[in-house]
């Protein structure tokens, strides 16, 4: 039943994404080099849905990240993953904060140069 569900969704966010492509008129094989490459050509593209943890971002979403990082910059890390769960409502099945999930793609965010995060605090 789990795989079921597992597979709907994944074809559910297969036409977001391929509507999205479509709405700009690009191929399948844009979509299929977009998938692997995650640019087409030498032009990363950054206005397209983002797909990480079986959640769909769209471009709203990552401004919406940027804006926290810009307004909250004192945040540690898991207090502004904490944050990034509440504005995106990004949470479990029971209501809980995704907190692994979105700090692993705000790191993602992070080596791509999207955003830049507070250093890791080390315990002592």
């Amino acid at each position: 039943m789990k795989h079921e569900f597992e597979n709907k969704r994944n074809k559910e966010l297969h036409g977001i994404i391929k509507n999205s492509f479509a709405k700009r008129g690009w191929t399948n094989t844009n979509l299929i080099l977009y998938s692997r490459l995650g640019k087409v050509g030498n032009q990363v593209m950054d206005n397209t849905i983002r797909v990480f943890s079986g959640r769909a971002f769209r471009p709203e979403d990552i401004e919406m990240i940027k804006w926290a990082r810009k307004t909250y910059p004192n945040l540690p890390r898991h207090e502004f993953a904490a944050t990034v769960c509440e504005l995106l409502g990004w949470t479990t099945p029971a209501g809980n904060a995704k907190m692994i999930q979105c700090a692993a793609f705000l790191e993602k965010l992070e080596a791509e140069g999207i955003i830049q995060l507070p250093p890791i605090n080390k315990m002592k």
